[in-house]
């Protein structure tokens, strides 16, 4: 049954009006879907959304309730048509698109069917699909658009919602990995401090002396630590970085200058020498460095040397720190770039290391963010290899 625009206007008011109440988003969607099911007098009515490639079936009246929760491709669909062609809807006969009806009414003759995009927007589209037995008139067409515009709107706000909780989640762990962490060494800060107090009439200069560098020692720690954690914090927000070519070999060899030293049981060996153009941020170089080597040493024996190598491989630039440490194990050669995350100690004993997971956590945000990739690897007869591969400038 065809419905002119003033048959929709009064029924398609009422039905609207009811959504302002709903604050559940899958409820909605399920009503919106129930409600074009009675407004168009279809066979069917299905929401679907894009993930990646394909397109997920999340709510649905009608016919084949069983569907819900299917995908089917969307390459030849009526959604990449609108993507392409920058149009809001379609209406159009069965034979037009033979695999839908191949895909969700196997064994039926193919059906008319109307579909509206929820949004324009081609990286997060979603869609309304009509199946009826008569191709949708002009005046139907319009309200399956609102529909899908409400059900748009819906979409937006979950997705809002879940990444203010993401966020909410993001912030909860950070005050409490940041706490943990400073608490150790407050605790042998005040430790010190009191035993330099309480005993400063019984100590001799040679005793006071030791504690009070004891003192700074752990605060330079602790200054690095707290350092390392708003860096994640501000890495976890957004990396701002301006790519540009420079000679990246040159800036290895500064930043190898300005760490070596700062671990006298570690020695550092940097080969990187003449010019190799990078596209990226040199001024990243001094971070990324800088976290690498001191996790190479923090999971490295006394006189565990640290290596530093820069080649070019097809179109990467690719710097490397390898070390004959304790090792990652293989379940944990992609988890220790997540934040927050360390591993258990590998092959041999190793004492726990200190630190918040943090530091190729942020290696990991400031690559990605120049368009490059990095990863872990074992080291032939022991230890690991974190491998930074950053664009050739062309």
């Amino acid at each position: 049954m065809k419905g002119s625009r003033s048959s929709l206007t009064p029924r398609l008011v009422e039905v609207v009006t009811g959504f302002g109440a709903m604050v559940d988003v899958p409820e909605l969607l399920q009503r919106i879907t129930e409600d074009a099911l009675d407004l168009m007098s279809a066979y069917a009515v299905g929401m679907a959304v894009r993930d990646g490639e394909r397109l997920m079936l999340i709510a649905g009246a009608g016919a084949t309730p069983e569907l819900v929760g299917r995908d089917f491709p969307l390459a030849g669909s009526a959604v990449e048509e609108l993507l392409r062609s920058g149009r809001r809807s379609l209406s159009a006969p069965g034979h037009v698109y033979p695999h839908l009806d191949a895909e969700l009414f196997p064994g039926m003759p193919p059906k008319p069917i109307g579909v509206a995009l929820t949004r324009s927007d081609p990286g997060a589209a979603g869609a309304l699909y009509i199946v009826r037995d008569e191709v949708l008139t002009d005046d139907e067409t319009e309200v399956l658009e609102l529909l899908a515009a409400h059900a748009g709107a819906a979409l937006r706000t979950a997705e809002v919602f879940a990444q203010a909780k993401e966020l909410e989640l993001a912030k909860d762990l950070f005050l409490a990995t940041a706490s943990h962490e400073l608490r150790t060494p407050l605790t042998v800060l005040r430790g010190f401090a009191e035993t330099l107090l309480n005993h400063w009439d019984s100590l001799d200069d040679t005793g006071r002396r030791t504690l009070v560098e004891t003192i700074l020692a752990r605060t330079e720690g602790m200054t690095g630590l707290v350092e390392q954690i708003l860096l994640g914090s501000r890495a976890g927000i957004g990396v701002d970085v301006k790519p540009r070519p420079f000679d990246l070999a040159a800036a290895v060899r500064t930043a190898g200058a300005a760490i070596a030293g700062s671990s006298d049981d570690h020695p550092l060996v940097v080969e990187a020498a003449g010019t190799l153009t990078a596209y990226g941020d040199e001024a990243t170089i001094d971070a990324i460095l800088g976290q690498l080597v001191e996790n190479a040493v923090k999971y490295s024996p006394a006189g565990g040397r640290v290596d530093v190598t820069l080649h070019a491989e097809g179109g990467d630039a690719v710097l490397a720190v390898a070390d004959i440490g304790v090792g990652i194990p293989a379940g944990d050669l992609d988890r220790v770039f997540e934040r927050f995350v360390r591993s258990e100690q590998g092959d041999g004993p190793h004492p726990t290391a200190g630190g918040a997971g943090l530091g190729l956590y942020i290696v990991k945000r400031y690559v990605e963010a120049q368009n490059g990739r990095v990863s872990a690897h074992h080291r032939e007869g022991g230890g690991t290899v974190i491998e930074v591969r950053l664009p050739l400038a062309t």
